[in-house]
């Protein structure tokens, strides 16, 4: 059975829906869409070392954030269709699987 998160959307319908709803400028998809930053020029921090403890929650941080540019790119990819958005989202994650090679801390079972 496939992961579904409940804050995320999560299949081509749930996407077709939002690309719709946003194109015809519906409330509140289009406002809410517009909330959406747009990581076109962000430089993913990705690490070789993830490290995470619970009195230090830098790299946490540092993989929200490069999380939150890739997905909020590949949204804007599916809702405008404008590929530079897939490119960013495409850049962040191979940033990361290209130069992760550890995970460790007490935390990070929690990934």
């Amino acid at each position: 059975m496939p992961n579904v998160h409940p804050g995320l959307l999560n299949n081509k319908a749930e996407y077709d829906l939002m690309k719709a709803k946003v194109a015809a400028k519906a409330e509140p998809w289009y406002s809410a869409f517009k909330t959406i930053a747009d990581y076109r020029s962000y430089t993913p921090q990705s690490m070789a070392n993830f490290h995470s403890t619970s009195s230090d929650r830098t790299d946490p941080w540092t993989l929200f954030e490069d999380t939150k540019a890739a997905y909020s790119s590949a949204l804007h990819w599916i809702i405008t269709g404008n590929t530079q958005h897939a490119e960013k989202a495409k850049q962040i994650l191979n940033a990361w699987s290209y130069t992760l090679k550890s995970v460790s801390g007490d935390d990070s079972k929690r990934l």
